[in-house]
């Protein structure tokens, strides 16, 4: 696999435009396609720890929580794109015109 922020253990993708996200070493806002010297390839193991620790990981594909290694299973054979976590964003409530 190529390196990628998108593919990243660092990245965590925004949850409505899923080309941009937080790149939690450098601490600031990148595209999916940059990557640094950073860059570690995420992994299931790492996935299955933050389910683990935290209860839950990211599918952006289907942009919704994986809480359990069965269904994390499913979404990684179906080559969806799971994350340990996704961007908030404070002003996506703005986006959305159900939010008023």
């Amino acid at each position: 696999m190529e390196k990628k922020c998108y593919s990243c253990v660092y990245f965590s993708v925004h949850p409505i435009y899923t080309n941009l996200g937080f790149c939690n070493v450098h601490k600031k806002l990148v595209g999916k396609d940059y990557y640094c010297e950073s860059f570690k390839q995420i992994n299931v193991e790492d996935l299955k720890a933050a389910i683990k620790e935290r209860g839950w990981v990211y599918c952006s594909d289907c942009k919704r929580p994986i809480f359990n290694f069965e269904e994390l299973d499913l979404h990684l054979r179906s080559n969806h794109h799971v994350t340990i976590s996704f961007m908030h964003d404070v002003v996506a409530k703005e986006e959305s015109p159900g939010a008023f």
